[in-house]
């Protein structure tokens, strides 16, 4: 189990959630835009997760942002579309969308066209919609995440690799002098 990345092996062992950011947090990435979780200057911290996305991997990108913000962080989704779903695209984006909410996540940005079923899923949560929008491509996502960003938010960045969202997840780590 230890060659295996930390909140997959929570998944399978209930490991506590402290203990999933711990090892997120001396974990490497094997290779770009998987998992790099970055520290801003003021206080955001940065989970690049844009290399590729499936319904699996979000799940587990979501409980890994829930271990990283641990409980006392504003906790951000930034989530694109999932590729490769066929005729299960529209039901598997809303189910991501669903259980964002159930995990309790506070924040999500839907960035563009696939990503609305996201939103969809989430929005029907009525207790939680006002912290979830969608917005149509990256830059109104980078207008929106530069005016609500604080110090000490933990801000997850998700996509299918065609979505691009690792620009994003790269000017979120340019607004400030990372730590």
């Amino acid at each position: 189990a230890r060659d295996r990345p930390p909140a997959r092996v929570a998944s399978t062992t209930d490991e506590r959630l402290a203990e999933i950011g711990a090892g997120l947090s001396l974990a490497q990435p094997r290779s770009r835009w998987r998992m790099e979780l970055t520290d801003r200057a003021d206080g955001v911290s940065i989970l690049n997760d844009a290399y590729n996305a499936n319904p699996e991997s979000m799940r587990v990108a979501l409980d890994a942002l829930i271990a990283v913000g641990g409980g006392t962080r504003r906790t951000w989704a930034v989530l694109g579309g999932m590729g490769e779903l066929g005729s299960r695209a529209r039901v598997e984006h809303e189910a991501v969308g669903h259980e964002l909410t159930q995990r309790g996540i506070d924040r999500l940005v839907a960035v563009g066209a696939d990503a609305a079923g996201i939103y969809a899923g989430a929005a029907g949560e009525p207790a939680e919609e006002e912290g979830f929008i969608h917005v149509p491509d990256m830059s109104a996502a980078l207008q929106l995440l530069r005016s609500q960003l604080r110090s000490g938010d933990v801000v997850l960045v998700k996509a299918s690799r065609y979505v691009g969202l690792e620009r994003l997840a790269n000017a979120l780590l340019e607004e400030t002098d990372q730590t």
